[in-house]
C-alpha cells in the first residue's frame, strides 16, 4: 500500500490537514508514519499515534478492535455496513461544530468535499449552488458569499452535491 493512499470518502484530507508529514512511529505498523492522522479518533482511552496507511487499509481498526469512529457522526440513511465501516472507521475525519448525519442517496453515501467557507468550495459552481440552496431552504435568505457553517458532500461517482448545517 501506498505511504499516501487516497481516501473516496473525503479526497482533500491531506490538502485539509487530517494528516501531518512526520517520520514519528505509527503505533499500528511501528513503521515511520510518513503521513500522521492530526484529526480526532473517537475512542475510549489513549489516541494511538497512526498512519495514514492503516487508516486506510484497515489495521487501526483491527488495533482498536473495531471501537471507534473517525466522525462524530451518523448515517443518514442505512447503508451496507462495509461501507458504513469505511465512512466511520477508514475514512480521515474533518472540523466540525457539532455531531452530524452524514448524507447519503440513492442509499450510497457522499464524499465530504469541502466547508462553506473553503476558497475550493467557492471555485465550483455546483458546491456552491448546494450551499446557497441550503440557506435559501433553511433561513428562507440568499446567501451572498462563504460561510462556515455549511459542509459540503458530493456523489462519490456523480455530480450532484448536498450541503448540511453545521452551526456553531
Amino acid at each position: 500500500m501506498s505511504d499516501k493512499p487516497f481516501f473516496r470518502f473525503h479526497p482533500g484530507a491531506y490538502e485539509r490537514g487530517a494528516f501531518v508529514r512526520s517520520l514519528a512511529p505509527c503505533d499500528v505498523c511501528e513503521r515511520p508514519s510518513v503521513w500522521l492522522y492530526d484529526a480526532a479518533i473517537y475512542v475510549a482511552g489513549e489516541k494511538p499515534a497512526v498512519c495514514a496507511r492503516c487508516v486506510a487499509d484497515g489495521k487501526l481498526s483491527e488495533h482498536l478492535d473495531g471501537d471507534f469512529q473517525l466522525h462524530d457522526a451518523d448515517m443518514e440513511d442505512e447503508i451496507e455496513d462495509a461501507v458504513s465501516e469505511e465512512v466511520m472507521q477508514k475514512t480521515p475525519g474533518f472540523s466540525t461544530f457539532n455531531a452530524f448525519t452524514w448524507p447519503v442517496l440513492d442509499g450510497k453515501p457522499l464524499a465530504y468535499v469541502g466547508h462553506g467557507d473553503e476558497d475550493a468550495t467557492w471555485d465550483d459552481p455546483a458546491a456552491v449552488a448546494a450551499v446557497k440552496k441550503l440557506y435559501a431552504d433553511v433561513y428562507g435568505e440568499t446567501l451572498d458569499g462563504p460561510t462556515p457553517y455549511a459542509l459540503v458532500f458530493r456523489e462519490v461517482d456523480g455530480p450532484r452535491h448536498v450541503a448540511i448545517l453545521d452551526l456553531d
